[in-house]
């Protein structure tokens, strides 16, 4: 059976190509320009890019059956839980 792409999944693949290229290009940008002080700011933006990652990661280990909607509320309480949903929600908007 043949399937299409459809404009979407071009578009997706397109997209992710960009940016794969895009992440080589400024790290080789990055090291060229600011010699020895770039290898200090790669290891503390990956620190700083780990510790969302993981708590990400407990927040959706943490009750598998519920939406994240409920999991914030029921990790964070009711107004923490709806302030973090709400930057959410503009966040992947």
């Amino acid at each position: 059976m043949l399937k299409k792409i459809n404009s979407l999944e071009y578009q997706s693949i397109l997209v992710l190509c960009l940016l794969s290229s895009s992440i080589g290009i400024s790290l080789y940008t990055t090291i060229k320009y600011s010699n020895i002080d770039s290898y200090i700011s790669i290891l503390i933006g990956n620190i700083i890019g780990l510790i969302p990652l993981f708590i990400f990661i407990y927040i959706l280990n943490y009750d598998e059956d519920k939406s994240l909607y409920l999991k914030n509320i029921n990790l964070f309480g009711k107004k923490l839980g709806k302030i973090i949903n709400y930057l959410l929600s503009i966040l992947f908007f």
